[in-house]
């Protein structure tokens, strides 16, 4: 929401099917060079499939230029240079999750950030995108003083206080276990 908030609803439905078509033709081109570069590399012929690319890239659009800190497992690290420290966290802690993937997320939000994709928005601002949005956001009433939905009365499910022994099953107290 804060990143829809900062580039609009149009450039952040734009941006992010840019961002699926990108990251994939980036990662494309990196594994051809890195074959051709060492023709042992099994980069090119591995796969990856997924959103996480692309989230990458939101994340890093969101968090460029941002003077404040955050927390992550106890390190208090600054937020703009939070994408790059989950990117080796990821890595470390999922070997086999893509880290080429991720980095060409990375290299999209930073093609977002330098502004290479600015005529690819003017073009959707000329076909009228952000007005259709507009009259989306008044038809639906969505904008950031709406009322939060109303929490339902009563029970939601779960075992509440009677636990098993409501549902007929005993519970503990026959020595199942």
């Amino acid at each position: 929401l804060k990143l829809e908030r900062k580039i609009g609803s149009s450039r952040l439905m734009v941006f992010t099917l840019i961002s699926c078509v990108m990251v994939s033709i980036l990662y494309i081109a990196v594994a051809v060079g890195l074959t051709w570069y060492n023709p042992y590399d099994s980069t090119y012929g591995s796969c990856a499939v997924g959103f996480s690319g692309v989230l990458f890239s939101l994340k890093v659009v969101l968090n460029y230029g941002s003077a404040g800190h955050s927390t992550f497992f106890g390190l208090t690290l600054p937020t703009k240079y939070l994408c790059w420290f989950e990117l080796i966290l990821i890595s470390l802690i999922s070997p086999h999750s893509s880290f080429l993937g991720h980095l060409c997320g990375i290299g999209v939000g930073f093609m977002f950030v330098a502004g290479i994709f600015e005529p690819i928005f003017k073009i959707t601002d000329q076909l009228g995108i952000d007005e259709a949005f507009s009259r989306l956001q008044e038809q639906y009433n969505y904008d950031e003083n709406a009322p939060a939905p109303q929490q339902p009365r009563g029970r939601m499910g779960g075992m509440g206080r009677m636990g098993m022994m409501g549902m007929g099953m005993g519970g503990f107290r026959r020595g199942y276990f």
